[in-house]
């Protein structure tokens, strides 16, 4: 009875008329403010104006523009006609409701998208495609070095075991890169198994309406903020800054307005074209693979030549690799060239500059060394005249002249009949020893030792002093050692100083 008769006093009745005055223009205010703060970001947009340009044409501070477009202030009244002189809309544009209702039905494309795990897989994998792919060359090119090592300096080697130690490395890298994309996509599918987005194109900006597992949410982002748009095997990549879109290219309706808009007619095209992309992948492989295939070449050539084998032969022959640049050459210039029309080709361009680089370096080596070792029989007669023991007249020999230490080591090879007449004369000479008991320890280096170890008989002479198998002192003196290995039918000769 007692709020009736309040009601019903003028007093009571005139406060309780302005209460609800106050309320309603509170909503309105606060309903004009979010709307206000959205509308000056996009018209600021829209004329291609900075929060800086905007500010100076005003008159006021970046850091007011920036409390009005965030909605934690509004502007004064001047400061909106301003903005409507400078925007070129009418008051009631900017602040009205009107607008926006016009805004929200002015979309010219719509697309709806679920991201389940197959979408999410694509997405994942795509925007962790060139770190996968920067560590698997590197892994490749660890390998190769490995490889080449385990052949030239054999697998005892800190050098070796440093490629090998780099390979399990960046192997771990890979694996745990790819898991962990993996596990992210397994998280994101588990956390929201029903996510959908629905995206709204406008002239200015996307709309993006998100409904999740635990709720939805409403994200709007302007063209300009877009820093990468592409399309590959049938999605529309967008990036931003802290955002990474994918959305299904069929889903989009209508698709030509949207590719027109980004300016992606160019990428449809190359999607379109399974042939350059078929070309680009076997390019791609072949450039992996040219290094497989030279080196695999230059071992066949080492097991065919006749010669026989030492420790730098592999390096040799390795020009052949010189043969396979044109292959990750052609990668790299097709790579640049279609990168250019939006194909998703950045993989040719980095295979093509690192195995280029790789395919030269290791080609123009055998050019490098090539005065270090030949294949000169005339070198056996010399030290047959020095040593005054018979050597076949013909034979098949590789010598390494190691300049840095002024060590040469010759490795010969006779044919069957003159080398069993060889054999004979050995073990009928008696400047022949069935082991190196008379050597002394610490007389040749222990890599010499090791490719003589194996060997049935030895010599050694002295040069300075034309003395067989006694090692007078330490004088400086030349010495020729020499080894034969009935197993591999191979005389090795060492020259070297003492």
């Amino acid at each position: 009875m007692k709020q009736v008769i309040l009601a019903l006093n003028p007093n009571g009745f005139g406060r309780l008329i302005f209460n609800i005055f106050i309320y309603y223009f509170y909503m309105l205010l606060l309903r004009w403010l979010v709307m206000l703060g959205e509308k000056i970001a996009f018209y600021r947009k829209k004329n291609n104006l900075s929060q800086e340009e905007l500010a100076d044409t005003l008159g006021v501070t970046r850091q007011s523009i920036s409390l009005w477009e965030t909605e934690q202030s509004m502007p004064s009244m001047d400061n909106l006609l301003k903005l409507s002189k400078i925007f070129e809309i009418s008051m009631d544009e900017l602040c009205g409701k009107i607008s926006i209702e016009k805004e929200e039905n002015d979309y010219f494309a719509k697309a709806e998208t679920i991201y389940d795990k197959d979408l999410l897989t694509k997405a994942f994998f795509h925007l962790g495609s060139k770190r996968i792919i920067f560590i698997t060359i590197i892994l490749v090119c660890c390998l190769f070095a490995f490889i080449y090592l385990c052949i030239t300096v054999g697998f005892n080697n800190a050098r070796t075991f440093s490629s090998l130690v780099l390979s399990v490395a960046l192997g771990i890298v890979l694996f745990r890169t790819i898991y962990g994309i993996k596990k992210g996509i397994k998280e994101s599918v588990v956390q929201n198994p029903s996510y959908k987005s629905t995206y709204y194109f406008y002239d200015n900006y996307i709309k993006v309406y998100s409904v999740m597992k635990n709720g939805s949410a409403t994200r709007q982002y302007y063209y300009d903020e877009i820093k990468k748009t592409e399309i590959t095997n049938g999605i529309l990549y967008l990036r931003l800054s802290n955002l990474f879109i994918a959305i299904k290219v069929e889903n989009l309706e209508p698709k030509e307005k949207v590719i027109e808009k980004l300016q992606l007619k160019n990428s449809i095209a190359a999607n379109n074209s399974n042939t350059i992309k078929v070309l680009l992948l076997v390019l791609f492989i072949l450039s992996i693979g040219s290094m497989f295939i030279g080196i695999t070449i230059n071992a066949l050539m080492m097991e065919l030549s006749p010669y026989p084998l030492y420790a730098g032969s592999m390096m040799e022959n390795i020009w052949v690799l010189l043969l396979f640049l044109p292959i990750p050459l052609t990668s790299l210039v097709m790579g640049i060239v279609f990168k250019n029309k939006n194909y998703h080709c950045i993989q040719n361009i980095v295979v093509g500059i690192i195995m280029a680089f790789i395919l030269t370096v290791f080609g123009l080596t055998s050019f490098l060394f090539r005065n270090e070792s030949n294949h000169d029989y005339a070198y056996i007669n010399r030290v047959e005249s020095i040593v005054n023991i018979d050597f076949p007249d013909k034979g098949y020999t590789s010598i390494e002249d190691l300049n840095y230490n002024s060590i040469v080591i010759s490795y010969t090879r006779f044919e069957e009949e003159d080398n069993n007449l060889f054999i004979m004369q050995i073990r009928e000479n008696y400047k022949w020893k069935d082991s190196m008991s008379f050597i002394p320890a610490d007389m040749i280096e222990p890599y010499i030792a090791i490719k003589i170890s194996n060997c049935d008989y030895y010599c050694l002479y002295d040069f300075n002093d034309g003395i067989y198998n006694y090692v007078q002192s330490r004088s400086n003196h030349e010495y020729y050692l020499m080894g034969y290995d009935l197993e591999k039918e191979l005389l090795i000769i060492i020259d070297f100083i003492y």
